[in-house]
């Protein structure tokens, strides 16, 4: 796989990122050893962390093993925090494109990031995990912000809770990405782990 990226690419310092790999013997999935301290890597969570931290900048390309059992949780939900995404830079939404630059500073609230629409196929996310602390499923509202573009109307859009209820999100108001916060009713919630999905109504997609 880093061989035809780097043929690709026409880049040599292509990395594996992938923290867990399938133990015939064991017949389970195990995770990978840390990679020497002096070496660029993304085998472990630790590596990954060590190699943002020390390379000044790097791109990830993420094909859809991003979401599955190789990849570690945390090893994920840092790039989500720490990564930029740059949402053109894949036209028909096959990959997500992360990148890092030291001189630049990390992206704010990116805690998700989810791309869909871009194909027919791909209009509906897998199933992630939210997790609601107690005091802030017990304050009087409960807001939920995101950060989208190429929603066209408010019936195209929805997040879904528990499998059981749903929310629609407003419209976007111009090309690029924007902030908006949307209320949720505590009824499709509880406190600690909830499940959600996000979903493009494809009737009423259109590309722009």
């Amino acid at each position: 796989m880093t061989t035809a990226a780097s043929y690709y690419l026409n880049e040599e310092n292509v990395l594996w990122f992938r923290q867990r790999q399938y133990d015939t013997k064991l017949k389970r999935y195990v995770s990978n050893p840390p990679e020497p301290q002096q070496k660029y890597s993304a085998a472990t969570y630790e590596d990954l962390r060590r190699t943002v931290a020390s390379a000044p900048r790097g791109w990830l390309l993420a094909d859809y093993y991003f979401d599955n059992v190789f990849i570690d949780d945390d090893a994920r939900m840092f790039v989500y925090k720490v990564l930029q995404y740059y949402p053109e830079a894949s036209p028909d939404g096959s990959v997500k494109v992360f990148g890092w630059d030291s001189s630049k500073p990390p992206p704010q609230q990116q805690n998700l990031v989810v791309q869909l629409g871009k194909a027919a196929d791909k209009i509906i996310s897998g199933n992630y995990n939210l997790d609601i602390p107690a005091q802030v499923y017990n304050a009087p509202v409960i807001e939920m912000r995101m950060r989208y573009m190429g929603v066209n109307s408010n019936r195209e859009a929805l997040v879904i809770f528990n499998d059981d209820n749903a929310v629609y999100l407003p419209a976007n108001k111009g090309k690029g990405i924007e902030d908006q916060t949307v209320v949720l009713q505590k009824k499709w919630l509880r406190p600690g782990s909830n499940k959600i999905q996000i979903l493009y109504e494809e009737s009423l997609f259109k590309v722009t």
